[in-house]
C-alpha cells in the first residue's frame, strides 16, 4: 500500500474513533495489518482498540508486537498488563506492570494497576507498597484510596479501611460508589447510624440507586427500624421488583413482623432460582467452586470473615424447611458443599432439607448435616460426659411449665443457668439464684424453649473469670481468644480488657502458647472432644477446671470469628491462621486430596 492509501486508512480510523466506533476503527486498521506490524504506535493503538472491544487475547498479540519494535515503549507495556489482566493471566500481567513501572515510574496509574494484580495474586503487602507509590506521585488519586480500603477490609482492619474510604469520598464526593463503600464499612464495624448516613448521601446523588436502597433497608431492618426499612424496600421494588435482594429483604421484613408463612414463601421465590448470590474468588485464578448452604430461618455458621481472601468461587444456596431442589438445580452445585446450617436447636426441620440436598447433589461436604444434629446443648453434654479430663455441666431442655411446677413443689436446687434454646452470645441467659429470679426470667421469655444448666463457679484465684475459645479445623485445634471478666457471664466484647494491658498480654500469651497454657492433659481432652463431635469445623468455649479438667460451656459450629480487632491487633494473625486452615480443608475436600 502506498503512502496515500495508508494515510486514507489512518484518517478513516481517526474518524471512527471520534465517533466512538472502536470496532470499526479496529477492523479498518486490521485491513493494513502488515503495515501496522512495522509501526510501534500503530501496533499499540490496535492493541488498545482490541481491549476496548473485549478482544483481550488479540490485544496481547498487538501489544507484544509494539514492544518487539520498541522495547522501552511504556504505554505498550501498560496496555499489555491490562490485556493480560483481563485475560486472567495474572502472573504475566504482574510482569508486564513491573516493566511499565520501570519504564515510566512517574505514572501513578501503572503503580495502581500493578497493585490491583498483586492483590488478586494474594501479594497484599506488595500491593500496598505499589498503592503508596501511586499516592506519593498523586496524593489526590482517589482510586488508590479505594483500593487501599478494599485491602484493609480484606485484612480485617476496618479502622484503616474507613480512613481510606473516607479520603476517597472527600476527594470525589459526587461518586456514589465511594459512599456505598463507606456505608458498608461502617456497617461491618457495627456503626449502623453512620452506615445509614452514608447510604443517604449516596441516595441524595441518585434516589434510584438500587444497591443503596436495598442495603440501607437491610441495615435499618437489623437496627430494628422495620417501618422505615419498608419504605426503602418499596423504592427498591420500583427499580427492580424481581431482584433477589428485593425478595430477600421483603422476606426478612415479614420474618421480623412474625409472619413466618409469608417469609418462607418469599425466601422460596429466591431458592427456586438456584444460587442466591455468587462471590468470585478474591485470589485468582479460582482453584475450584464451592456451594454454601445457608438458611435465613435458623442459625448458620458465620462465614463472612471465614471466607475472606479465598482462592475459590462461592455460590450461596438457600435451604428452607420442606423445600426440595430439582435435579437440574442440583447439577449446578459446585465441587464441594460447605454446609452453614449449623444450629441444631433451631433448625432440625431445615437440617432435613439440607440433608436431602446434600444427598441429591452427591458432592464432598464440609460439616455434613447429620453430624450437626447431635450438637444441641443437651446432646453435647451427654456425649462429652464420659470423656477423661472433661467436665460439661448437666444440661436439660425443659418447658417453662415444668420449671414452675418444680418451684411449687420446692424441688429446684439453686443456682442454675437458664437460657432460651437457640440463643448465643449471652442473649436471654441468666443465672437463677432463687424462685423470684426464675419467675422474672420466665415473664420475659414466655413460651420459649429453654435449657437449664448446672452452674459451676469457674472463677480463678484472682476472682476473675476466664473463658477460652478454640476453633477445630479438621484435625487442628486453634486458639481464637481468651476473655477475662469480672462476671460469670463473660464475653470478649463486654470485658474491660481494652483498659488493662496485663489482660491483653495474658490473652496474647495464650494465643501464642495455647498448648503450653492448657498443658498436655487438657490438650488431649480437647482432642478427645474433637473426635467425639466429629465435625470438620466447629468451636468450643471452655475454662480451666478446678482439678485440671477442661470445663466446657458450649460446643457447636455457630461460633463467630472476625477480624475486627481494634486494640487487640495481636489476635489478627491467629484469626488468619484459622481462616487459612479452613480454606486448606475446603480445598482438600474439593480436590479429593
Amino acid at each position: 500500500m502506498n503512502a496515500d492509501g495508508l494515510q486514507a486508512v489512518l484518517a478513516g480510523v481517526g474518524a471512527r474513533m471520534e465517533e466512538d466506533d472502536h470496532a470499526g476503527a479496529r477492523d479498518l486498521l486490521l485491513t493494513i495489518a502488515p503495515q501496522v506490524r512495522r509501526h510501534p504506535f500503530l501496533a499499540n493503538s490496535l492493541g488498545y482498540l482490541h481491549l476496548q472491544t473485549g478482544r483481550n487475547s488479540e490485544a496481547v498479540e498487538w501489544f507484544e508486537a509494539a514492544l518487539a519494535l520498541k522495547a522501552d515503549y511504556s504505554n505498550a507495556a501498560s496496555g499489555l498488563g491490562l490485556a493480560l489482566q483481563e485475560s486472567g493471566s495474572l502472573n504475566a500481567a504482574a510482569m508486564a506492570y513491573e516493566k511499565a513501572t520501570s519504564l515510566a515510574p512517574q505514572e501513578p496509574e501503572n503503580w495502581y494497576n500493578r497493585a490491583c494484580v498483586l492483590a488478586r495474586l494474594g501479594r497484599v503487602e506488595e500491593a500496598f507498597e505499589s498503592l503508596d507509590q501511586a499516592l506519593s506521585l498523586h496524593r489526590f488519586y482517589g482510586r488508590a484510596h479505594v483500593k487501599k480500603a478494599e485491602l484493609f477490609e480484606r485484612q480485617g482492619n476496618l479502622d484503616a479501611a474507613i480512613a481510606s474510604a473516607s479520603r476517597a469520598a472527600d476527594l470525589a464526593p459526587e461518586e456514589i460508589g465511594q459512599w456505598r463503600m463507606l456505608a458498608g464499612l461502617y456497617f461491618r464495624q457495627g456503626n449502623s447510624q453512620r452506615a445509614i448516613e452514608c447510604f443517604r448521601v449516596a441516595l441524595s446523588l441518585d434516589a434510584t440507586d438500587f444497591e443503596s436502597l436495598v442495603t440501607c433497608g437491610d441495615v435499618l431492618r437489623l437496627a430494628g427500624a422495620i417501618d422505615e426499612a419498608e419504605t426503602y424496600l418499596d423504592a427498591a421494588r420500583l427499580v427492580d421488583p424481581g431482584h433477589n435482594d428485593v425478595l430477600m429483604l421483603a422476606a426478612y421484613l415479614a420474618l421480623a413482623r412474625g409472619d413466618h408463612d409469608r417469609a418462607r414463601k418469599g425466601f422460596a421465590l429466591v431458592a427456586e432460582k438456584g444460587a442466591y448470590c455468587t462471590y468470585p474468588a478474591e485470589r485468582q485464578p479460582a482453584r475450584f467452586r464451592a456451594t454454601l448452604l445457608f438458611t435465613p430461618m435458623a442459625g448458620n455458621t458465620p462465614f463472612e470473615d471465614l471466607l475472606g481472601n479465598r482462592n475459590f468461587d462461592a455460590d450461596v444456596m438457600l435451604v428452607l424447611p420442606g423445600f426440595d431442589y430439582r435435579p437440574e438445580q442440583l447439577a449446578k452445585v459446585g465441587d464441594v458443599i460447605i454446609n452453614l446450617v449449623a444450629d441444631a436447636d433451631l433448625g432440625q426441620d431445615t437440617l432435613d432439607a439440607t440433608e436431602a440436598l446434600v444427598n441429591g447433589a452427591q458432592r464432598p461436604v464440609i460439616n455434613p448435616p447429620e453430624r450437626i444434629r447431635g450438637t444441641d446443648r443437651q446432646s453435647i453434654a451427654e456425649r462429652l460426659s464420659g470423656l477423661a479430663d472433661v467436665i460439661m455441666p448437666v444440661t436439660e431442655r425443659i418447658e417453662a411449665r415444668d420449671l414452675l411446677a418444680a418451684v411449687e413443689a420446692g424441688t429446684l436446687s439453686y443456682p442454675f443457668i437458664l437460657r432460651q434454646a437457640g440463643t448465643h452470645g449471652g442473649e436471654a441467659m441468666e443465672r437463677i439464684d432463687d424462685a423470684a429470679g426464675l419467675k422474672a426470667f420466665l415473664d420475659e421469655n414466655r413460651g420459649e424453649k429453654l435449657y437449664r444448666t448446672a452452674y459451676v463457679d469457674y472463677s480463678s484465684p484472682d476472682k476473675l473469670f476466664r473463658k477460652y475459645r478454640f476453633l477445630f479445623v479438621g484435625d487442628q485445634i486453634l486458639p481464637y481468644h481468651l476473655a477475662i471478666g469480672e462476671h460469670w457471664k463473660v464475653h470478649h466484647q463486654s470485658t474491660r480488657m481494652a483498659e488493662f494491658e496485663w489482660m491483653r498480654r495474658e490473652e496474647a500469651d495464650f494465643l501464642d502458647r495455647a498448648a503450653a497454657v492448657f498443658g498436655e492433659r487438657r490438650m488431649a481432652a480437647l482432642d478427645a472432644i474433637r473426635r467425639t463431635v466429629d465435625l470438620d469445623y466447629f468451636g468450643i468455649d471452655c475454662a480451666l477446671g478446678p482439678q485440671g479438667q477442661v470445663l466446657v460451656f458450649e460446643v457447636n459450629a455457630t461460633m463467630l470469628i472476625h477480624f475486627h480487632n481494634q486494640g487487640f491487633e495481636y489476635k489478627t494473625p491467629h484469626v488468619a491462621r484459622i481462616r487459612d486452615a479452613f480454606h486448606r480443608l475446603v480445598e482438600a475436600r474439593a480436590l479429593n486430596r
